[in-house]
């Protein structure tokens, strides 16, 4: 079976999860980083953004691809390597949340492969990776090396917060993009009654992978905790991170904005 990827439709792909993962797409980037990116489901949101796109298919998290900032070998793009991936995701892409998420192909949205496969291409190939090894990257769910490097948000002036739009997890210093400097961020409402608070100053420290895998990740894929699960002094740390988001919603329920 042959796929055809316009150079048009790469580009643009291309455009978009540098968009989504709020980085910026000027050729030079000096660190090299590497960050598994999710997008949270946002109902209110863009009609052709990926947080709307990802609630038609979740209520708790859609997988944005692996991205790795710089070349990591001198291998060549092998002409088979497109279709390797392809072959490899197809069976366990909804296993990891992993949707087409994005308009470039809005003929298989919220299925595979072609968004996938390109994603491995720009963040894979392109970085002198094989298929294989892009695919352990992007399935390997452990906490170990993983910290909060990536955040994207809107500030919602009407609610004077910064609404999370992705999150990256992984190697290198933390990178923000949009939101409001100094205001605290919000995980998307859902319309229940769960809110996810973090401070500004400290998100790194109160938004760790292990709490984003134990209550956004394993909500939908169970199986990831009980592969990886999270470390043992977590729960420890959870209780902390209750306190926290009490005290947070209790301060913003009392406040006049």
């Amino acid at each position: 079976m042959k796929f055809d990827i316009s150079k048009v439709a790469v580009i643009t792909l291309w455009m978009r999860v540098f968009h989504c993962i709020g980085q910026s797409n000027r050729p030079a980037i000096l660190e090299n980083s590497q960050s598994l990116i999710f997008a949270l489901p946002d109902a209110m949101g863009d009609e052709d953004g990926a947080n709307y796109m990802c609630s038609l298919f979740s209520s708790n998290y859609c997988l944005i691809g692996y991205v790795i900032s710089r070349t990591q070998s001198a291998r060549f793009p092998h002409e088979e390597d497109f279709y390797d991936f392809w072959e490899m995701i197809l069976p366990m892409y909804r296993d990891l949340n992993w949707f087409s998420v994005s308009r470039t192909f809005n003929f298989e949205l919220g299925h595979c492969c072609n968004y996938q496969s390109t994603v491995y291409r720009m963040f894979g190939q392109d970085r002198g990776v094989s298929p294989a090894f892009f695919l352990e990257k992007v399935t390997n769910f452990t906490s170990h090396g993983k910290r909060l490097n990536s955040i994207k948000a809107d500030f919602r002036r009407d609610l004077c917060v910064n609404i999370i739009q992705t999150v990256g997890f992984g190697t290198g210093s933390l990178k923000r993009r949009g939101g409001m400097q100094g205001v605290v961020y919000i995980f998307p409402p859902d319309g229940d009654e769960r809110v996810h608070l973090f401070s500004y100053n400290n998100i790194q420290r109160e938004l760790q992978f292990d709490w984003f895998k134990e209550n956004i990740i394993c909500e939908d894929q169970p199986w990831i905790c009980e592969k990886f699960p999270p470390i043992t002094d977590y729960h420890d740390f959870q209780h902390r991170r209750r306190l926290l988001s009490y005290n947070l919603i209790s301060t913003y329920n009392d406040s006049d904005v």
